[in-house]
């Protein structure tokens, strides 16, 4: 509806103006000044409304811009963390970054475009010609409307054309992009290896990259929007001559003269407008069928663990990891605790992948309470196991809000704290380690701290099985005894990988993958 007032409102700043010339061209103006004001007043106050008006709408599109920004991030964002997980692994994130910012960008863009570019254009021009048929005859009409049809059809036309520009641009963004999310990801690696003339080099080479390509894509977009402003010129001029002619044969006044010229000037402006707003169209419409793409993703799915049964815990049986030819079977029953030792590159991460339903890339059987791992999803497997990564992320925030994180429901702070000392984590922040900000994804912790914390949030989650990657790494043998002592006398059931001799002790079966050797050890 407002665009509607807006497109009113501009279509009657050019009579407004022919009236008032209008009235000042007459032989006697001053016998009535009262008149002459009150019609130059109201011109003015229409300009000023039109004025006001501009900026009335962008203060009524703020809020579906940002609701349309939002939107399209929340849809993305929860669809990608339902997408399985050796597909996200296989992202480029810079290139992703990129995509979604983009596809983030046209969503509003796309409805600001038709709201207030389209749509009022095309309602002004069929109003303007209207009322140039009304006000001066039908013959000027005509040549108004013919004169708009052709401004469209050729803005239409060289929309087309801005294809090529358009991904020429994005491939511009993304070499930036994928170039930082590596970068800025590695720089303990550039600043410990003498990396900076390196560099420097790089970085310069990939700006020569992004420099070629944005100058292909403003050079494409430039010539095709001067073409347009050039077939805009002729038009202007045919118009101007037509209504010059009239004039000089008296069929028009200098007034009409002026309003006539006034609608063009009115209707060129949002032409212009709408050819750039075509060419944003195009390249909207093309980054959001890059976020289709990432829509169209396939998602993870699966049943739900069903527990209660009186099978094992865990069933591994005649497994075959892809970096191993050698089959691997054992079972876990409830409070066991069973340490997986190898060297490197054995595939002892994958393994825990497979399990937690990570990876389904695997020959043999794993079954969680009696049900195969590939019939369920990693959601409704993470119901059942808590996983500790070998690098687990720590989320920016409080001790308390990583602690706490996917865990439903409420935990008091003296369990919190119980677990904290436990974990000997109690010292952070002196008495209060609850409310202690770890900073951005944990950088004011170090590398045991996070691993013990990210153990922490996986006790307190409390379900049937424990799986922890390296939960000892880093650590000095006094805070190894500790953590380990503590979780074996919780009498939870654990598996872990490690490459430490000082945990087998707290260990009920150890299995060692470069013998393929089982063993059951015997505790107190």
């Amino acid at each position: 509806m407002f665009a509607f007032l807006f497109a009113i409102v501009t279509l009657s700043v050019p009579y407004a103006l022919k009236v008032t010339v209008d009235t000042l061209s007459r032989p006697d103006p001053l016998e009535n000044a009262h008149e002459i004001l009150g019609i130059v007043l109201l011109y003015c106050i229409i300009w000023t409304a039109n004025q006001i008006l501009q900026w009335v709408r962008t203060l009524l599109s703020a809020p579906l811009i940002a609701k349309c920004d939002a939107a399209s991030q929340i849809l993305l964002y929860l669809h990608l963390i339902k997408i399985r997980y050796e597909t996200i692994k296989a992202m480029d994130i810079g290139l992703l970054y990129a995509t979604i910012t983009r596809c983030r960008t046209a969503f509003s863009a796309l409805s600001f475009s038709f709201l207030w570019a389209v749509i009022p254009v095309i309602f002004q021009v069929t109003l303007g010609s209207i009322l140039i048929s009304i006000a001066l005859g039908v013959l000027p009409g005509i040549i108004m409307l013919v004169s708009v049809v052709i401004l469209f059809i050729s803005s239409l036309h060289f929309f087309s054309k801005t294809t090529r520009a358009h991904l020429q641009s994005f491939e511009a963004q993304n070499v930036l992009s994928v170039h930082f999310n590596e970068k800025i990801s590695s720089i303990v690696e550039i600043k410990t290896n003498n990396s900076w003339v390196r560099e420097c080099q790089v970085v310069k080479d990939v700006s020569d990259q992004y420099h070629d390509k944005m100058v292909q894509s403003s050079k494409g977009l430039s010539f095709t929007l001067i073409i347009q402003s050039a077939i805009s010129g002729i038009v202007f001029t045919v118009i101007h001559l037509f209504a010059a002619w009239f004039v000089y044969t008296k069929r028009m006044s200098v007034g009409d003269f002026i309003l006539m010229s006034g609608y063009i000037v009115s209707l060129m402006a949002p032409f212009n407008a709408l050819a750039a707003s075509f060419s944003d169209l195009k390249k909207n419409h093309l980054a959001l069928l890059e976020g289709i793409g990432i829509l169209n993703t396939e998602q993870e799915e699966g049943g739900d663990v069903t527990q209660g049964n009186p099978s094992p815990i865990l069933e591994v049986n005649c497994y075959v990891s892809p970096y191993s030819t050698d089959s691997l079977s054992f079972t876990i029953n409830s409070g066991d605790i069973l340490l997986i030792t190898g060297e490197s590159g054995k595939g002892k991460t994958t393994l825990l992948h497979s399990i937690i339903g990570l990876n389904i890339n695997f020959s043999g059987l794993i079954r969680l309470c009696g049900c195969d791992v590939r019939k369920l999803s990693p959601s409704s497997i993470s119901k059942f196991i808590s996983f500790v990564q070998q690098e687990p992320t720590i989320f920016t925030g409080t001790v308390r809000d990583n602690l706490l994180y996917g865990i439903e429901g409420s935990v008091d702070d003296s369990r919190l704290l119980s677990v904290l000392h436990g974990l000997c984590l109690s010292g952070l922040n002196g008495s209060c380690p609850l409310d202690y900000h770890v900073g951005q994804k944990g950088n004011k912790l170090s590398g045991g701290e996070k691993r013990r914390l990210a153990i922490a949030r996986a006790v307190i989650r409390d379900l049937p099985l424990m799986i922890l990657d390296e939960p000892t790494a880093g650590l000095d043998y006094d805070t190894e005894q500790s953590v380990m002592s503590y979780l074996s006398n919780l009498a939870i059931t654990i598996l872990l990988v490690s490459h430490s001799h000082n945990v087998r002790i707290y260990c009920t079966n150890i299995i060692d993958l470069d013998s393929m050797w089982f063993h059951r050890t015997i505790t107190d």
